[in-house]
């Protein structure tokens, strides 16, 4: 049987969402390529290095930032997002990274997909909780990824960005399992897939990376 051909091979990543060829992409579609492709190698070579308890979202920064930075980016990370108002005691609102180059401001904000469920949607009523044996009470189960609403926090972030940052590019960089990413659709979240998913063929768990970009008011992403 001969071997896969590059066109073939690319195939594997996904449909196409973007026909333009890869090495003619324009910033920031180019730099958010190359995050896609070094967030998924980058995981993917931590997993052999068996450090999955360390897994986490910011994990997934420094690696971003590098390839900003490489591609002329002067870079912040968790940047105070303009339009929200400190009510009290706590963090401010903060874009996970925000990017400043090529003429365009761009913020970015970063989600690790540990499950296929992602939503802007609220959940129906009241999470289900389990009761603990110690006590009685009734908590929250952990682990079950990203579940409904889990990104709200995202969308508004992004959504008051551009409002205050005229010609802003923002965007959702979704991480995680090829399994669990292949399933996610945000359509109805007013976000749009820019940019082919990039997914690191290795071993049984395959990590992988898409480029969401909050779609303009009644208008659609170029």
């Amino acid at each position: 049987m001969a071997a896969p051909t590059r066109r073939h091979q690319r195939a594997e990543s996904g449909p196409p969402i973007t026909r333009i060829k890869y090495r003619m992409l324009t910033e920031p579609l180019d730099v958010l390529y190359r995050i896609q492709r070094g967030l998924s190698g980058y995981v993917s070579y931590l997993a052999a290095c068996e450090m999955n308890q360390s897994f986490s979202e910011y994990l997934l920064y420094e690696p971003a930032v590098r390839i900003l930075t490489a591609r002329g980016y002067s870079v912040t990370c968790e940047y105070s997002c303009p339009g929200f108002e400190r009510a009290g005691p706590g963090d401010k609102k903060k874009i996970d990274l925000m990017a400043v180059g090529h003429g365009c401001d761009l913020a970015i904000e970063v989600k690790w997909a540990k499950s296929a469920r992602i939503s802007n949607e609220q959940p129906r009523g009241k999470p289900r909780g389990i009761k603990t044996k110690d006590n009685g009470k009734s908590v929250r189960p952990k682990g079950r990824g990203i579940g409904p609403g889990e990104i709200q926090g995202d969308s508004l972030k992004l959504r008051a960005f551009r409002e205050h940052v005229s010609g802003s590019r923002c965007c959702l960089c979704v991480f995680g399992r090829k399994s669990h990413l292949e399933h996610v659709d945000l359509k109805k979240d007013a976000f749009t897939e820019i940019l082919s998913p990039v997914y690191a063929q290795f071993g049984r768990t395959r990590y992988g990376c898409r480029i969401f970009e909050l779609a303009k008011s009644n208008d659609s992403v170029e």
